[in-house]
């Protein structure tokens, strides 16, 4: 007889992303976003869960603005 350990499995941090809000909830705060700017958006919003959308961000574009 073997015994097993169940240990509870680790998210990766996409994985942990997704937990905490799904990926497509953002287009609903799209017209918040433009409001406040790129500056003001949860890092989170602005970098990960918006390319569910299709839209990337690229602060080194931003900076020959």
């Amino acid at each position: 007889m073997t015994d097993t350990i169940s240990s509870a499995p680790t998210l990766n941090k996409f994985e942990k992303f997704k937990a905490e809000k799904d990926g497509l909830a953002v287009k609903a705060d799209i017209g918040h976003f433009a409001q406040v700017g790129w500056e003001a958006m949860d890092e989170t919003d602005r970098d990960h869960r918006l390319k569910w959308l299709g839209v990337f961000f690229a602060p080194s574009l931003l900076a020959n603005l």
